[in-house]
Formats: structure tokens, C-alpha cells, sequence
């Protein structure tokens, strides 16, 4: 059985990515990869956020809800 990660994109204006929840993780820059601590998309997704150069906050962007705030 292989492991699960989260993996999350920004453009070239984002700075730095955050995810909160079942993961907890920051990274700078516009990549994020982090491992899942469960086996699988089990339980609520992650809240991902982005931070622009400018400072502004802005949400992930999932169809359902998300974008700029």
C-alpha cells in the first residue's frame, strides 16, 4: 500500500501555502507537499490558504467554495 499526501499549487503571485485541519503544514513559495497522517482521503478535508507577495489571504480553489477572499 502506497502513502497519501496532500499536494497543493499556487501561481506566481503566492508567497507561501497553509494547510490546517487533519494536516498541519506551511511551506514558502508556491508548493506544498506534505504526507497524510491516514491511510486515504479519510475524514474532512484540509483548509488550504495561500499568501500572495502582496499579503493578502486568499482560499483554495475546489469548485464547491474557495477563491479569493
Amino acid at each position: 500500500m502506497g502513502r497519501w499526501y496532500l499536494l497543493a499549487a499556487g501561481s506566481r503571485e503566492v508567497a507561501g501555502i497553509t494547510a490546517a485541519g487533519a494536516v498541519r503544514a506551511e511551506a514558502a513559495g508556491r508548493t506544498l507537499t506534505v504526507p497524510v497522517p491516514v491511510a486515504g482521503p479519510q475524514g474532512p478535508a484540509p483548509a488550504v490558504t495561500g499568501r500572495l507577495a502582496s499579503g493578502v489571504r486568499i482560499t483554495a480553489v475546489d469548485g464547491a467554495r474557495g477563491g479569493r477572499d
